[in-house]
């Protein structure tokens, strides 16, 4: 099965029926949470322009943008991207840790994008140093 993260869709050639099939399931389920364009677009930090590319097809959803959907929707990712299975994630399909996981990522990402070229330097300094003690913990 292709991948639909990695194929994006190239000026000039006929976009793929599976990003235009993606495209109408996120207008249906912008549509079914009663969101507006400008309110989904605020929602995931994306401008309209971006949203418009993403419901007609030319554009599909990257990874963190994948997954904030995800979690914050609660909506099931292998439907939005293929139609295949149930729109909504059932609270079974998913463990309460990988949702919050999902979120903290999000959240971490948007702080991220605030902060200083020299805070960013700091940060990434930090995460270097807890990643191989991190790796320590789980082969333990």
């Amino acid at each position: 099965m292709e991948d639909t993260l990695k194929y994006a869709y190239a000026p000039g050639k006929a976009r793929p029926a599976k990003s235009r099939d993606a495209g109408k399931r996120l207008r249906l389920l912008r549509k079914k949470f009663g969101l507006s364009q400008e309110e989904m677009s605020e929602k995931f930090r994306i401008s309209m322009r971006c949203l418009s590319l993403l419901e007609t097809g030319r554009k599909i959803p990257d990874g963190p943008l994948l997954a904030a959907i995800e979690s914050v929707l609660m909506v099931d990712r292998r439907w939005l991207l293929t139609g295949k299975g149930e729109m909504l994630a059932s609270p079974n399909s998913a463990s309460n840790k990988t949702i919050d996981e999902n979120t903290a990522v999000v959240e971490l990402l948007r702080g991220y994008k605030t902060l200083s070229l020299k805070d960013k330097r700091k940060l990434l300094m930090v995460l270097k140093m807890l990643a191989p003690a991190q790796r320590k913990n789980h082969s333990a």
